[in-house]
């Protein structure tokens, strides 16, 4: 078996068992069912991911956009988790953001009347998003 097993899928095996092993030295609830199926969740949205991007590469498309797209959730997730809800959410549509190329960052250049008259929510007030409307508010901006 070991002698027809690629040298590569043997290494990474063997950093596997040694971070489990080094992490069952730190935390003796490290290698606990509870602990794995939790990681296990914690990781599984990196796997639907992957596959996503395997078929968009399979079909022959290229998106070089989904990392981008997680590191902004992720970024934006924890702001949430560590300041907590600091007033109204906007759904922004990306047309009105400009890119500054020095400062490598999307501009929200709008003056505060428009956000303040805007339709946000907060996160236990969430709006109907099933209607299909061509006149919206950021229609008329």
């Amino acid at each position: 078996f070991i002698r027809r097993a690629d040298p590569a899928v043997l290494t990474a095996f063997a950093c596997i068992v040694l971070l489990l092993f080094l992490g069952s030295l730190y935390s003796r609830n490290f290698l606990s069912p509870e602990y794995l199926l939790q990681q296990l969740k914690v990781a599984s949205f990196l796997g639907i991911i992957a596959t996503g991007m395997m078929l968009v590469i399979l079909l022959g498309q290229i998106d070089l956009s989904l990392p981008w797209v997680v590191t902004v959730g992720a970024m934006m997730s924890s702001a949430v988790a560590g300041f907590g809800n600091t007033g109204a959410i906007f759904a922004i549509p990306f047309g009105m953001l400009q890119v500054d190329p020095d400062k490598k960052m999307f501009i929200f250049n709008q003056e505060k009347e428009m956000l303040e008259n805007a339709p946000g929510f907060d996160l236990d007030h969430w709006p109907d998003t099933n209607f299909h409307k061509e006149e919206t508010y950021w229609h008329f901006v």
